[in-house]
């Protein structure tokens, strides 16, 4: 709420979060709105929507600086904008190719879905692939199985000295 000038109490502009004393010079929109800007690229105290799948924005709606969960940030023509992560990606910020977080550089994926492990040597390095047909889960490398992750009727193959080798088999039948 801000104040008319007879200083009584009303609620700030449509989109707006919060207003100044002056209900109609909004200091911060709502999600999915970005601050107005004039031809002098001066904030005009209004709200203006952002560009689909955007929750915070800047310059008019057209620079998105924080996408929808399951979308990931991207310029095109001068604009930021949110694309659509892959399907097997619970989350991604520059990369839609199945991770759910990713390092400073944008270029690996540190974290897979489940289901899913990093790939870590070859032509599709820091990319999630499918854990092996008999485990669960693999996080930190998509050809070891973690341990206590092998399907039902499978169960873990250990070396000589009785340590998991982060592979699964299936189980003897008796």
């Amino acid at each position: 709420y801000g104040l008319t000038n007879n200083k009584q109490c009303i609620k700030c502009l449509e989109n707006c979060e919060e207003c100044s004393e002056n209900y109609t010079k909004c200091e911060s929109c709502k999600t999915g709105y970005g601050p107005l800007l004039d031809k002098n690229e001066e904030e005009t105290g209004k709200c203006t929507k952002c560009t689909e799948n955007c929750r915070q924005c800047s310059s008019n709606g057209t620079i998105c600086t924080e996408c929808e969960t399951g979308y990931y940030n991207v310029e095109e023509k001068g604009q930021s904008i949110c694309r659509k992560c892959s399907e097997k990606c619970e989350s991604c910020i520059t990369n839609s190719e199945f991770c759910t977080e990713c390092p400073d550089d944008f270029t690996k994926c540190t974290i897979c879905k489940s289901g899913y492990g990093l790939i870590i040597s070859g032509e599709k390095a820091g990319q999630c692939g499918e854990c092996q047909a008999n485990c669960k889960s693999c996080k930190h490398d998509n050809s070891i199985c973690d341990e206590n992750s092998c399907k039902k009727g499978y169960g873990p193959i250990l070396n000589e000295k009785g340590e998991y080798k982060g592979q699964c088999d299936k189980c003897p039948i008796n």
